[in-house]
């Protein structure tokens, strides 16, 4: 991560955490629609275990790892390209310093 000042330094963990907290969130209503249907009977209630260990085994695995092992301008320059910060939501001097490295997610969203 490159040198900012200590308020941009907690401005930049504050968006890390937000956008962690916002990807668990939409993964959490997909699952959210599965206990439904559970308490609906529409699936079983092993269908709805294998599916909450799937979601701990894969996507809570990845995101743990995302968000605690990648730098902060990393986590946060992908979390603006997936739409999951808006680039109003981060300082400007933050955004135009990591505006190539969203450029770069930006082009792997398209692929």
């Amino acid at each position: 991560m490159r040198e900012y000042s200590k308020r941009i330094r907690k401005a930049h963990l504050e968006l890390k955490m937000e956008a962690h907290e916002r990807e668990i969130a939409e993964h959490l209503d997909g699952l959210w629609e599965k206990f439904q249907k559970w308490k609906e009977g529409k699936i079983c209630a092993g269908e709805l275990s294998v599916l909450i260990h799937e979601y701990d085994r894969g996507p809570s695995r990845r995101m743990f790892s995302h968000y605690n092992d990648l730098d902060p301008d990393l986590c946060v320059a992908s979390a603006i390209a997936k739409g999951r910060i808006k680039p109003e939501e981060v300082a400007k001097e933050v955004l135009e310093a990591i505006q190539p490295r969203i450029d770069a997610f930006a082009i792997l969203q398209e692929k």
